[in-house]
């Protein structure tokens, strides 16, 4: 009698691993995640039933209960995020605060994952055979090497981030023990492009006009264009732009991204510094005020980071964060934008002010604007984005900025594709979580506006076109082109990375690299960690 009770007690905690791959299923709208889960909970359970023949029943124990964890954490991040564990949720553990808006769910989940790996199982001595396990086993593990369903494997997820550790390894053995390379990638100016094919600038812009720069947290160019109306003011700002359609991000996620987009570049990690020229640099050069405002002056690594990008000054209001996790609000921010700017103005100095809003961070909501009845925190933060910076233009309409300063709007990378994006948006389709179409547009009121297709190109190409746009021209090692030009300049204008994924987003539609590309690239982005840290 109390071995059927233990049985049954091991049953309901291999049942209860099935429900975190019903859960996960759930939450994607997967049949085939379900199919995969459940497939590969049914080797773990045979492999470990046929181990009591052969190990001591405590090492079972504890193997599979490592086993049956490691399984349902990579369950429960499908489940959230659409997508195995990868290198990159790993390296930005240290924002894990970043995803505190939902740090309820996570931890819930994470707790049953832990629980329910926990309980001790025993053998089922009736189910079958020692002969059918192993073949039981291996026909299944036949089928999991030929069904596409690796996306949904928590089997080849790990085998995928063992792999993706094992090769930034070698590439960061091979940069440290590399020969000094010359900088292959060093150009002698920015090509004038715009000049060519559009009128260059009204006679009233100033030579040397103010930029502002302005980065959101995450934003795809899907959200600005949903039925919704979600960014009203975004969109008829578009309109009245020079906006770029088809333009996608080129990395993930935020310091990469931010870094990538300022020196026209990859990052192999977060924290890299780029010794090579910057957006800031040029500016510098050619007589602006550089200027970076700071909404995360309580995280520490953010505030190291962006002290190292090589701007004049860091600017923030430590006094003034009504934000979530001790951040400055949207609102505030833009209202600490639009008053710095002011400021500024008034020197005889141009000034590069540039700003990344934290507000739309994944997993919060927002105490400001509420889009609709407010029940979708996704949807609140962005259109209280949208609707702080409609005030901002308002403000700067208005004022002495008006006439002599260029807004470029952006992103640091695409909005991640986690369920509560599915659950906005059920009908968008996604072809990957991290890379998507993004807004870049560039205000100047006496500019003639249009929308231009660039066809899948990406954020390496923001620098070149900013000056472009504004006919400045300087030495630099950007990888990126202007996209004021017509034809393709490098392949690397459509090549997408986070370090260990690697994907191409040319016409449009995001695809896995061919064998030449991805060659080309690697070697490639060898050469450029290399040479960026000297």
């Amino acid at each position: 009698m109390e071995t059927k009770k233990q049985e049954l007690i091991t049953i309901i905690k291999y049942l209860c691993s099935e429900g975190v791959v019903l859960f996960a299923c759930i939450k994607n709208n997967s049949i085939s995640l379900f199919f995969i889960g459940s497939l590969e909970l049914i080797i773990i359970f045979a492999l470990f039933n046929l181990a009591f023949k052969r190990f001591k029943r405590v090492i079972v124990i504890i193997l599979n209960s490592l086993s049956l964890f490691l399984f349902n954490m990579q369950m429960v991040v499908l489940a959230f995020a659409n997508t195995t564990i990868t290198i990159m949720m790993l390296t930005s553990i240290n924002s894990v605060q970043d995803l505190e808006g939902k740090k309820i769910v996570y931890i819930t989940g994470i707790l049953m994952a832990l629980i329910s790996s926990v309980i001790p199982i025993v053998e089922i001595h009736k189910f079958c055979r020692e002969t059918n396990y192993i073949i039981m086993a291996l026909v299944i593990m036949l089928f999991l090497c030929f069904h596409n369903g690796f996306k949904y494997s928590s089997f080849f997820g790990y085998y995928s981030l063992i792999n993706q550790k094992i090769q930034s390894l070698i590439v960061q053995n091979e940069i440290k023990n590399g020969d000094n390379k010359e900088n292959y990638f060093y150009k002698e100016d920015i090509k004038d492009f715009y000049r060519a094919t559009y009128t260059k600038r009204n006679s009233d812009m100033p030579e040397k006009p103010n930029v502002i720069l302005i980065f959101t947290e995450g934003l795809s160019q899907s959200i600005i264009d949903d039925d919704k109306d979600i960014m009203p003011t975004i969109r008829f700002m578009e309109n009245n732009s020079i906006c770029f359609d088809g333009y996608y991000n080129h990395t993930f996620a935020t310091y990469r991204g931010l870094s990538g987009q300022l020196f026209s570049g990859y990052q192999l990690s977060d924290l890299d510094i780029n010794s090579l020229t910057s957006m800031q640099d040029i500016f510098a050069d050619v007589g602006y005020k550089t200027l970076f405002i700071n909404t995360e002056p309580h995280n520490g690594d953010f505030t190291l980071y962006l002290n190292k990008l090589g701007f004049d000054e860091i600017i923030s209001d430590d006094s003034n964060l009504n934000g979530v996790i001790d951040t400055v609000s949207d609102k505030d921010a833009y209202e600490l934008l639009i008053n710095t700017a002011l400021e500024y103005n008034k020197q005889d100095t141009p000034f590069f002010l540039t700003i990344y809003t934290f507000g739309t961070h994944t997993s919060f909501d927002t105490k400001d604007e509420a889009f609709g009845d407010g029940t979708s925190a996704l949807l609140n933060r962005f259109y209280n984005v949208d609707f702080q910076f409609s005030n901002f233009m308002e403000k700067f309409r208005n004022s002495s900025l008006y006439d002599n300063t260029v807004i470029v709007f952006t992103s640091d990378h695409a909005t991640f594709q986690d369920d509560s994006f599915n659950d906005a948006f059920p009908d968008y389709k996604r072809e990957h979580t991290e890379v998507d179409e993004i807004p870049f547009f560039i205000y100047y009121h006496n500019v003639a506006s249009g929308h231009i297709d660039v066809d899948g190109r990406n954020s390496l190409d923001l620098a070149p076109t900013i000056f472009d746009f504004l006919d400045i021209s300087s030495s630099n090692s950007f990888l990126g082109c202007s996209l004021f030009s017509t034809s393709q300049e490098n392949n690397c204008e459509y090549f997408f990375t986070d370090s260990s994924t690697k994907l191409s987003t040319k016409g449009k539609s995001i695809k896995e690299l061919t064998d030449d590309e991805l060659t080309e690239f690697d070697a490639l982005l060898k050469d450029y960690y290399m040479i960026k840290s000297r």
